[in-house]
């Protein structure tokens, strides 16, 4: 099955189709309502109306938070080593109400609670990058996220703005240069 953005049909519509129908054309695609997304350096990053998140194009560095091999394209007469040409869920199950695409990272912000999941390679890091979405620890009750190439910045509810990633510039607002591998 393939997903084409821009229609009205749920995740759950979605499901009940294809429980519905046995062995149809594998060419045969479903629409999706998008709400809102996000455009990185070479991938992209949109949300649904049920607050389902989705995630296609460069995923060298797991940007795309997709770890499975046969989802990827190797080589096929584009420049990256790995990418996603279908849009694909991540964060199953999880409702999303903000997205983010950095650089070579994306970032994600709950509905209900705030929580921020980060995945790539990680802002301002040199460790390897996650290839799977992961919670950024400290991090609750952001109402709103910004992603530079290199670092993110998060509004949390009480008011406070935390940063990390890549500060050579000074563009994490702490006072002085430095790279920030947690939020601060």
């Amino acid at each position: 099955r393939r997903l084409q953005l821009g229609g009205r049909v749920s995740l759950s519509e979605m499901s009940e189709m294809s429980e519905r129908e046995d062995n149809s054309d594998p060419d045969d695609s479903y629409d999706v309502g998008i709400r809102f997304g996000d455009l990185g350096g070479w991938h992209a990053l949109a949300v649904d109306f049920g607050g389902q998140m989705y995630a296609w194009g460069g995923n060298e560095y797991g940007q795309c938070g997709v770890d499975d091999d046969s989802c990827s394209t190797a080589g096929n007469g584009v420049h990256v080593s790995l990418h996603i040409s279908i849009p694909l869920p991540v964060l199953s199950g999880i409702r999303i109400k903000q997205v983010a695409c950095g650089g070579m990272n994306s970032f994600a912000v709950t509905e209900h609670t705030g929580d921020v999941f980060q995945w790539g390679q990680c802002a301002g890091s040199e460790k390897e990058p996650n290839r799977e979405p992961g919670q950024v620890k400290g991090l609750h009750e952001v109402v709103m996220l910004a992603a530079g190439s290199f670092h993110a910045l998060a509004l949390q509810e009480d008011g406070r703005v935390l940063s990390w990633g890549n500060g050579d510039y000074g563009q994490l607002g702490l006072g002085s240069p430095g790279n920030e591998d947690a939020p601060r």
